[in-house]
């Protein structure tokens, strides 16, 4: 088994900037001269992570309309933009959840690793198992903390005894930062955690098999600041061995744990580039507009 390990934790991004730049004169949100201002930033020789052109339809009506985008190796990607834009549908493409939906079409190309996930023969629960998730609410099994991390190891058959899967359940635990706090604790139900220990148990869950890219959906959004705080904490340490793709309606959160930020609007990818170029001067101006006129 390959071994993982984590090195020294980096620095967190850039906070957010005050605006400079407001309203200018209405332009259609549109155009094709105004898309794509930053072409150069979306491509990527060796991506981990490429989508081309992805579209996706519920009942007949588009929600994601030709999303192209390459997400780098062991970068933090944030994905901004307003209610209901596409954003938490975008990030369901990429582990193929989103084909649970009913009435649902997927157009368009995703690569992992320059493998298409959507190409025939490519089994979607097979290939979520490559995938990390950790959704908004924390959703721990009812069961112990040891158990939420070597239930993961051994249904994927990563362990062959009780020893091996100990001595792993504790490299999860602290490859994520936990050890030191959950190691006395190993086998308390779950559920007797506070919230933000409870998400802080789901990402660690979802280290456990070892994937290739971790999508985070609002992981602190049902959370106090003090637990937010310490959930960043781990996205930033963790970036160095893992591809994180995170949305986030925190602005500022978005600017300090990513390196690109890329911002969806109706379903269209309007801006990707560097997280505190995208917050300071955007290219394009519904960028700007959302960024200055966003509320935490």
């Amino acid at each position: 088994m390959a071994q993982r390990t984590l090195g020294p934790p980096l620095f967190s991004g850039a906070e957010v900037a005050q605006k400079i730049l407001r309203g200018g004169p209405e332009q259609d949100p549109f155009a094709s001269d105004q898309l794509a201002p930053s072409v150069g930033e979306w491509r990527s020789p060796k991506p981990r992570v490429r989508c081309e052109d992805l579209r996706v339809r519920f009942a007949g009506r588009e929600v994601l309309k030709g999303v192209t985008l390459d997400i780098g190796r062991n970068e933090v990607i944030s994905v901004i933009g307003p209610s209901g834009a596409g954003k938490s549908t975008f990030l369901r493409c990429l582990n193929r959840m989103v084909e649970a939906s009913e009435h649902c079409e997927v157009q368009g190309r995703v690569f992992l690793d320059g493998e298409d996930i959507y190409a025939p023969g490519v089994d979607a629960v097979s290939f979520r198992g490559r995938i990390g998730m950790v959704f908004p609410k924390p959703n721990p099994y009812p069961k112990s903390i040891y158990e939420n991390v070597a239930y993961g190891l051994r249904i994927h058959g990563l362990v062959s005894c009780k020893s091996e899967e100990s001595s792993l359940v504790e490299l999860v635990f602290r490859q994520a930062g936990l050890w030191r706090e959950f190691s006395r604790r190993l086998f308390a139900p779950a559920l007797s955690l506070t919230a933000g220990e409870q998400q802080r148990l789901c990402i660690a869950r979802a280290l456990a098999v070892n994937p290739e890219v971790i999508l985070m959906d609002e992981p602190c959004s049902s959370l106090d600041l003090g637990s937010g705080a310490k959930i960043e904490q781990m996205i930033d340490e963790l970036r160095q061995a893992y591809t994180i793709v995170l949305v986030s309606h925190s602005l500022k959160s978005a600017a300090r744990v990513s390196q690109r930020t890329a911002f969806i609007r109706q379903g269209r990818l309007v801006e990707v580039g560097p997280t505190d170029r995208m917050f300071t001067t955007p290219s394009h101006p519904l960028t700007d507009r959302f960024i200055s006129g966003c509320s935490e």
